[in-house]
């Protein structure tokens, strides 16, 4: 990370101002927007723009590239493996380093066990499809799971113990609590090496759908300031943002699907991978992408079993069991 000092114009003073609105590099600074950062220095409009304008001069990166130069660009992005080999297949290998990503569906659909896996995933190496960094857990309704980021350390081979250790949770109590805490985001992810941050649930706190008429324009400028915060974040260290996120229920849906995301268009247009999950018999989910811009849409069939989710009876397949306390869970979950 590029030092503030470095920035043309940027004083003892101002990375004081910068340091208390948790603008603590050159990178995080370049991302500023102009009135957002008035708003939180106080600092004159001018002063905003001049800074802002010198650390994106310095850092690079915003010039007018050719087709085949962002072509060139992009095959050095990372992605991240879902460590689940029919799903990465119709990603093309895994999803984009610098992404925003939304899991939508109904209750026990597989969300929040597919985040874990990622959560997971994210701090293998590269060599193993993940970005080796840690991961940022918010929390809306309690729904992080320990235990089972545990087992699933344990069967993709890595230490149980390091894979809690490296994710940080953070419990979010309502919806003016999610862009207070999310303004530290930025500054956080550049300096603890953060490459994952998941969002569980953020239809917990944004149902549109579900609110008073009255009320929507107000719930939608909120969302939409942490739908920019979440591009800040992905363009920072190209780290992936993924939230799930709710469905309600269309009755007047002539034969189509009846669930609808929560947030309405808000939404729609904020992500660049958009899944919807959803239930079959017993163990048996479906997941469709439905929404990338140079991917079709497609569906693979998973099971949830010990450890997250696998390709479809590949569950049943896998021969070698984890030893310790964690083989005592699997065979007795087995036996029952």
């Amino acid at each position: 990370m590029t030092e503030l000092e470095w920035v043309p114009g940027v004083g003892p003073a101002i990375i004081k101002k910068l340091a208390e609105a948790n603008v603590t590099n050159t990178e995080v600074l370049a991302l500023q927007n102009e009135n957002e950062l008035f708003e939180l220095t106080r600092m004159s409009e001018g002063t905003c723009r001049k800074i802002i304008r010198a650390a994106r001069q310095l850092i690079g990166g915003y010039t007018i590239m050719t087709g085949t130069e962002v072509k060139e660009e992009m095959k050095r992005v990372p992605v991240l493996s879902t460590g689940i080999e029919g799903f990465d297949r119709i990603l093309l290998g895994g999803i984009r380093a610098g992404s925003i990503v939304e899991f939508y569906g109904s209750a026990r659909s597989g969300k929040t066990i597919l985040s874990h896996q990622l959560a997971v995933m994210a701090q293998l190496s590269p060599e193993r499809g993940g970005l080796d960094g840690k991961v940022l857990w918010f929390s809306t309704d309690n729904s992080f799971r320990p235990e089972l980021i545990e087992r699933i350390a344990v069967r993709l081979g890595t230490d149980p113990t390091t894979a809690l250790g490296n994710i940080l949770v953070q419990r979010v109590l309502d919806r003016d609590h999610l862009p207070e805490v999310l303004e530290q985001v930025p500054h956080f992810c550049s300096e603890h090496g953060v490459r994952l941050v998941v969002i569980d649930s953020l239809g917990a706190l944004f149902h549109i759908e579900l609110v008073q008429l009255s009320e929507v324009r107000m719930t939608e400028r909120k969302l939409l300031k942490v739908l920019k915060t979440f591009r800040r974040i992905t363009r920072l260290n190209n780290t992936i943002v993924l939230y799930t996120n709710w469905v309600y229920y269309k009755y007047a849906n002539f034969g189509s699907n009846p669930n609808a995301p929560v947030g309405g268009h808000v939404l729609s247009h904020s992500s660049d991978y958009r899944f919807y999950l959803r239930k079959g018999r017993k163990e048996d989910r479906k997941v469709t992408l439905q929404d990338h811009t140079s991917l079709p849409e497609d569906t693979v069939e998973l099971e949830v079993g010990w450890g997250g989710f696998y390709s479809r009876h590949a569950r049943r397949k896998i021969v070698d069991i984890p030893i310790g306390e964690f083989a005592l869970e699997q065979q007795a979950e087995e036996a029952a």
